[in-house]
Order: C-alpha cells, then structure tokens, then sequence
C-alpha cells in the first residue's frame, strides 16, 4: 500500500509540474508551501523530468526498482537520478548527505527508500534519514490512502488521508531531558513546547 501510495503521488507530482493546475497535493513543509508556485515553473515541460532516487536498505532497492518498470511500461517521461545513502552499508558520509540534498533541491521531487540506522550505531545522534528531513523541513510525513476500483478487501471505499509529524517527539530523541529542580520537558497536544517544574525537597 505504501509503494502504491509512493507511485500515485510521484506520478501527480510530475504531472503537476507541467500543468500546476491539473493537481494540487498537500505540501510537507512551510518552505514547499509557500515556494510550490515558482518551483513548478522551474521543472522543465518538454523531455523528461528529472527525479532523485534512493534505493535505500531493505526491500527498498526492489521497490525502486518496480517503480521503474511500471514507469517504464506506462511511458512517464522521468529521469530517474539514483543516489545511494546507506548507514548499514558502508555508503554514507557528508559527502553523499551533501549530493543528495543537492540533487533534491534542484529537481524537487524525489522518492526514497527506508535508510536503516545500525543498532549498533555510535555517531551523531540524528540518522542520516533524520538529517535528510530536517535540512528540507519535511516535518510531516504524508500518506493517501484510496481503495482500488475492482478488488474486494476487507475495509472497502476508503479514501483518507494519514499526517504523520516525523521531526519532533520520539523521532528526535531529544523531547526527554532530566535536569536539576525538573521533572521532564515535551510538548503538549497544540505542538508547543512544555516544561514540567517540580520543587524537590532537600534531604537531610
């Protein structure tokens, strides 16, 4: 469902970056809000459309690559730009962060795999994955979900769509912090940050 979901979205994006008013789909960020407009006159209309690709870990690389047949049998005109970014493979460095998110900027779409971070991890406490989001202020993970015409499931005629936020909270790994004189810090249901004071008695 979700590699479906991906394939809808990518094929409307690029449709909608040669006519910006045939679709109109929900932005992830302020930035992409706000600029979503001029970036679509800066995609090119004739050739093909360049897109950013990362295989990634897992089954990602063989979702990828079925992105591409279908897209090759349905004859969308796309420039697939793979990058290979992968904590678990040894081919990740802020070298290749870098590449990527140059290559992101300048095509403004792009379609990822999972980036697995080792359990065994020892460095910097945002994965590259995490990195990724921050730097392009993709705060909100956005899912659409729409049954397909012609197969029965159990749930059927749905059509809703999932907002995940994926920058704050556990995905930060910061929203935890124990200090002197204070119980814990987060935020509350309205996204604003909370800080719990308690008075500790002294010990005698």
């Amino acid at each position: 469902m979700a590699a479906l979901s991906g394939v809808r979205w990518l094929t409307r994006a690029l449709v909608s970056a040669g006519n910006p008013g045939a679709w109109r789909g929900l932005s992830t960020s302020a930035a992409a809000h706000a600029a979503s407009r001029s970036q679509a006159e800066d995609v090119r209309v004739e050739g093909s459309f360049p897109v950013t690709m990362l295989p990634g870990d897992g089954v990602g690389p063989e979702l990828m690559h079925a992105v591409k047949e279908v897209f090759k049998a349905a004859a969308v005109p796309v420039e697939f730009q793979e990058h290979h970014l992968s904590e678990v493979q040894n081919m990740a460095s802020e070298e290749k962060l870098e590449q990527v998110l140059s290559s992101m900027k300048e095509n403004k779409v792009a379609i990822i795999g999972k980036i697995h971070t080792p359990m065994e991890y020892k460095g910097e406490l945002a994965s590259y994955d995490m990195r990724l989001r921050r730097k392009l202020d993709l705060f909100a993970n956005v899912v659409h979900v729409k049954s397909l015409p012609g197969y029965m499931t159990r749930h059927n005629n749905l059509d809703l769509v999932i907002i995940r936020e994926q920058t704050e909270g556990e995905y930060s790994s910061l929203e935890h912090e124990v200090r002197p004189q204070k119980l814990g810090e987060g935020k509350d249901e309205d996204g604003r940050e909370v800080e719990l004071l308690v008075s500790l008695p002294s010990v005698t």
